[in-house]
């Protein structure tokens, strides 16, 4: 019917070329400069931290990185844990987070159920911050 077969032969056909996928061998221009500095896991254990998403009152999200206390917040003292208060020149002042907004994660994981399994694991998270100098 006049169609040709893909594998027909062609002398004009270009040749078919097999591709495997495998790692390829890593390319120096990829690879990090002598003067560039070194990532946290290459100089040795990294700072605490506490990292607290909140909720905003329109709904977004915002992650804030505490490496230092005091936080200076003042949260309410049940579930869900809302900012009610900030102690001005403390980390939580500094780091811009704001009255009403509502923690959501705690380290990357959900809030616990209860709000002492809660204050708990703020608190023992605190605990591992260096102090803020005053």
């Amino acid at each position: 019917m006049g169609n040709t077969a893909c594998c027909s032969e062609d002398k004009a056909a270009l040749p078919v070329e097999t591709a495997v996928a495998a790692p390829s061998p890593p390319d120096e221009s990829e690879q990090k400069p002598a003067d560039e500095p070194k990532s946290q896991s290459e100089t040795g254990p990294k700072e605490p931290a506490l990292v607290l998403t909140f909720e905003l009152p329109d709904k977004t999200m915002k992650e804030i990185r505490f490496e230092e206390s005091p936080l200076g917040i003042d949260f309410s003292r049940s579930l869900p844990l809302v900012v009610k208060r900030l102690r001005p020149n403390t980390c939580g002042d500094k780091l811009g987070v704001q009255s009403d907004w509502v923690v959501a994660l705690i380290n990357g994981s959900p809030v616990p159920a209860t709000f002492e399994e809660a204050l708990d694991l703020l608190k023992k998270a605190v605990i591992e911050l260096k102090q803020m100098p005053s």
